[in-house]
């Protein structure tokens, strides 16, 4: 591929790509596993290894839950929850960050995020009427559950 900027050259090894290079020979490798997910990517001194749990029967395929850097430092850790509805994909239920910040998540029975928690108190609220929402009302709310904002959206 060519641009005014330079070329990138693609290396795949079957249906993965294997590697990109720049036109001043700068390398980034990829690994997958047998599921076609990303467990490895270098370039330099950088590396970023994936990994994921494992859910044979799930269609959706495996979750991310952990990268880490070179150092076996851990930059993100995830965790999940089965899914409110039979044969529903897994839901995320928090996200932790290199520097600790933690996100959680809080779902209604249609599937759907209804809170998302941030660390210092403060939340994001969806809400709606019917399982086949219309609209929605997305709030706002500070740690001491002060609205901040309040947004309707409509379909």
């Amino acid at each position: 591929m060519e641009s005014e900027e330079g070329s990138l050259e693609f290396e795949f090894k079957g249906d993965f790509l294997y590697s990109v290079t720049d036109n001043a020979s700068n390398m980034a490798t990829f690994e997958q596993d047998r599921n076609g997910n990303l467990i490895q990517a270098r370039s330099g001194e950088l590396e970023r290894e994936y990994t994921y749990d494992e859910h044979e029967d799930r269609k959706t395929g495996s979750n991310l839950t952990s990268v880490t850097d070179e150092n076996g430092k851990l930059l993100l850790l995830a965790a999940y929850q089965p899914g409110i509805e039979v044969g529903s994909a897994c839901q995320v239920a928090y996200i932790r960050t290199e520097d600790q910040t933690e996100k959680a998540f809080v779902y209604d029975p249609y599937d759907g995020v209804h809170t998302c928690l941030d660390p210092d108190g403060s939340s994001l609220v969806l809400t709606y009427e019917t399982p086949v929402a219309e609209s929605y009302t997305w709030t706002w709310y500070d740690a001491q559950g002060n609205i901040l904002r309040q947004e309707v959206t409509s379909d």
